[in-house]
């Protein structure tokens, strides 16, 4: 009789609710399915890389790890340039009129 008077006051007043609950749960439960299989089809269908693919690869690596080589390398800071005044005749610019 519990079982019954929690039905009635739980699920039977909000029946909609809950069948709509179950749909998505059925949908979500079924995508995961598909997911899966496909998932494992296209495991099974893809072949190992060949030779060329991986000496392809091995070169772009190898491209890439020289361009990156010049850039994440730390560099020398330049050395400040001390100011060294110049004599105040070379400061004066004369206008010629």
């Amino acid at each position: 009789m519990a079982i019954r008077e929690w039905f009635l006051d739980v699920i039977w007043p909000y029946r909609r609710v809950w069948a709509v609950l179950a749909v998505v749960w059925v949908l979500i439960f079924m995508d995961k399915l598909s997911l899966q299989g496909h998932s494992q089809t296209l495991a099974r269908k893809s072949s190992p890389p060949t030779q060329e693919m991986l000496m392809a690869f091995k070169d772009r690596q190898n491209i890439l790890a020289e361009l990156l080589a010049d850039h994440s390398a730390p560099r020398e800071a330049e050395r400040p340039k001390f100011f060294s005044p110049r004599p105040r005749t070379e400061r004066v610019m004369l206008l010629n009129t």
